[in-house]
Order: C-alpha cells, then structure tokens, then sequence
C-alpha cells in the first residue's frame, strides 16, 4: 500500500506540469514553481489507480528467495528480520533489515559487497593470464548492461554476474579485456575473444537470456 504522507516532493523550475515517479520504493512528486496545496492533493487522488499498479510488492515477498552465488560456492534465503538494521549472514540465511529503508537496496547493497570480494580478483586472474592489461575495475549496480570499457582501459562491472554461472562471468569479463585492445565489435575484435572462449557465442546466447530479478531492478 502506498503511503502519501511519504511521497518526497520536488520542485522544479522547469516543469510545467505535476508528475509522479516511483524509484527504490519510493514515490517522488515533481511539481512547478507555482503549485497549489489543493492542485496537489488532486492530482495525487487523480494518480491513485496509477499508483497502486505500479508500486512495488512489499518488501517481504523477498522472504524465501534463495540467493545462488555458484562462483563463490555460497547459497543463502532470505529472511526479513525486524530485528536487523543491515544485511548480514547468519549461516545459510541472508537476513535483511525489514525497517530501515528499502529491503530491495539492503540485498543489492549486500551482493555489491560480494562481488567486490571476487570479480576484481578474477578479472585481474584472466588479465595477467592473457596479457590484456586494463587501468582500473569498479563494481555497480546497473540494469541495462553487465559491463563496459572505455578508451582509459577502465572496465566496470556489474555486481548481478555473482549470480551467473562462472564461464559465463568468465565470458563477460573476457569480452571487456579484449575491448582493451579494440573498441568496437569488429570482426577482429571478436576472433580476439574467441580466442580466450572458445564457445563465446554459447555463454553470450546464455548470459542475454538472464533475466534480471526484480528486487535488482526496481
């Protein structure tokens, strides 16, 4: 249920009219510089319906979803513990925080956290292993790709390939390196991945076919 005494206001000096967004499991209402009480109590009575479809399940749905980290040999289930004010595991449960914010960014938090203990240590494993040296690695939560390199040689990764399978990290992390060498999709660029994975389009098909939970992307 949505709670309108939470809804964060923000005025804008450019809007021209009022609009209603939901992020992180919160509502956010943008309005113009000039904009009456009364204007905005009945455009939010107005976006009701709208509300309701689109706001996030509770929280606690997140109980029982269990967290597979095949790369790092770790299964855990979530619990939703009241009594908890960060995640933290407790042998094999993960128990989120069920008051402090959102449960969603408490378990993307944690996982972060996880994949920034192992996917630095293994991108500079299969660096050193095929001589594609890079400048830097960093560790985030995105939702429209898994990694990415820029002409710096910097490569970020996202925290969401702690739950695929490791050739299929493996894969990910290799098509970064080698984008070290070319910036582009070239056929050159690819023969230089097949050459570190030899069954690249096997793991590409299987890492595009994932798709992302919810609680990574709302």
């Amino acid at each position: 249920m949505v709670d309108l005494k939470q809804i964060i206001r923000r005025k804008h000096p450019q809007a021209k009219r009022l609009k209603l967004a939901i992020k992180q499991q919160q509502v956010f209402l943008t309005t113009p510089p000039i904009t009456t009480e009364w204007q905005i109590q009945q455009f939010i009575q107005r976006s009701m319906p709208w509300l309701e479809q689109h706001w996030p399940a509770p929280s606690t749905q997140l109980c029982g979803t269990v967290i597979h980290l095949a790369a790092i040999n770790k299964t855990l289930t979530v619990v939703v513990d009241a009594q908890c004010r960060i995640a933290m595991e407790v042998g094999n449960q993960l128990h989120l925080p069920a008051n402090h914010g959102s449960t969603n960014q408490h378990l993307q938090k944690w996982l972060i956290s996880q994949a920034k203990l192992y996917l630095p240590n293994r991108l500079q494993l299969l660096a050193q292993s095929y001589a594609l040296p890079y400048q830097s690695c960093t560790i985030k939560r995105t939702v429209g790709r898994w990694g990415s390199c820029n002409a710096h040689k910097d490569i970020s990764l996202n925290a969401l390939l702690l739950l695929l399978p490791q050739p299929q990290i493996d894969y990910v992390l290799i098509h970064e390196l080698c984008h070290t060498v070319h910036m582009n999709h070239s056929a050159a660029y690819w023969q230089l991945v097949s050459r570190y994975c030899s069954d690249y389009l096997l793991q590409r098909k299987a890492v595009k076919a994932f798709a992302m939970p919810a609680w990574w992307t709302q």
